[in-house]
């Protein structure tokens, strides 16, 4: 973890960090709210993560991969505390009202999104215009499927817009350089939320992005 106070002109890293093999998550993605968190969802910030399923003997770190069943941890602390391993707490479920719970202890976090499909990395972003987090990944393996669900918080509940599977844009015909990350720009949305540019890598980290609109139901 390491965080900027001056528009990343220097940057702070924390004392600790969270691991593979006693935390059992990997690949945390913040919820984009704009530059400098200007068009955030509210005063915290919000991290996702790929819980671990399954690690070799001896828990030891391995390469990531793609988690079946895929389930997402989601983190929540106040925007002045992230290096402060203590401030974060952990989605714990939902009340009877519907209201998120959350807790300090890791150990007791709940998924807040699940594919049994599953997941490898996810994105989220946060669209001030249409009032909707966003999340994107690939399902399944890194074939080119495509996944985009929406929720009115960061926590849900979350509806699906598109899944795609074999999805032509993002296969090249080398295997190993097919999609592996989404990730939408809030820099280049539109004024009314619908249109939108996709940033993804292919195997060789090569850098594309593709413009498109939302259609809105």
């Amino acid at each position: 973890m390491a965080v900027s106070h001056d528009l990343s002109r220097s940057w702070r890293l924390a004392d600790w960090k969270w691991t593979m093999a006693r935390d059992r998550i990997m690949a945390g993605n913040f919820l984009d709210g704009g530059k400098d968190n200007s068009a955030a969802f509210d005063e915290y910030v919000y991290c996702y993560f790929t819980r671990i399923e399954n690690l070799p003997p001896g828990g030891q770190p391995r390469n990531w991969i793609h988690e079946r069943p895929g389930r997402i941890d989601l983190a929540r602390v106040p925007k002045d505390g992230l290096l402060n391993r203590d401030a974060y707490e952990w989605f714990h479920g939902l009340d009877g009202a519907g209201a998120p719970v959350w807790t300090k202890d890791m150990k007791a976090r709940a998924p807040a999104f699940e594919d049994p499909n599953g997941i490898k990395v996810v994105s989220a972003c946060y669209v001030r215009a249409l009032e909707k987090c966003l999340l994107l990944y690939n399902p399944r393996d890194n074939r080119g499927h495509f996944a985009l669900f929406e929720a009115p918080a960061p926590w849900g509940p979350w509806r699906r817009a598109a899944y795609l599977p074999d999805c032509q844009p993002f296969m090249p015909p080398e295997e190993n350089a097919r999609v592996s990350l989404f990730h939408f720009a809030p820099k280049w949305w539109s004024e009314d939320g619908r249109e939108f540019s996709l940033v993804f890598n292919t195997g060789d980290d090569a850098w594309n992005t593709v413009r498109g609109r939302l259609l809105l139901r």
